[in-house]
């Protein structure tokens, strides 16, 4: 196995790690803010398309100039270090993903914000108290 046949498997290795964490994160987010009525199959089918199709891709196409993915992988003697010229899919799945996961981090910040939990706990506890003070 050549160093290029090598550094592809190992980008491929890591794409369902790097498609599904952030979805997996809303998912937690979802729960932990009481919204699990977005939990049920049908709509966390939605959240899921992207992230599975590009890890299709990612998993089972070849990088060439004609792949919406990968337009290329260039290793040494090529480059000095290992180098993969992305497609328009993969700006689109990089937009994704930090949408996701940043509206999973938004909806724990309003929870923690709005979470009157943290009011009634008493004052000898200082991890209990708010971090945001309601006006």
């Amino acid at each position: 196995m050549c160093i290029r046949d090598r550094a592809l498997l190992a980008n491929r290795i890591q794409y369902p790690a790097i498609t599904l964490s952030p979805v997996l994160w809303l998912f937690v987010a979802l729960a932990q803010t009481g919204n699990r009525q977005w939990l049920n199959p049908t709509r966390a089918w939605i959240f899921l398309v992207p992230p599975v199709i590009t890890m299709m891709l990612g998993i089972g196409c070849e990088p060439n100039a004609d792949s919406l993915l990968w337009r290329g992988f260039l290793v040494p003697p090529e480059v000095p270090v290992p180098q993969t010229l992305y497609g328009p899919l993969f700006w689109v799945m990089v937009g994704w993903v930090y949408l996701v996961f940043l509206a999973g981090c938004l909806l724990l910040f309003c929870s923690l914000y709005t979470s009157d939990a943290a009011d009634e706990r008493s004052r000898e506890n200082p991890g209990g108290r708010r971090i945001i003070k309601k006006k």
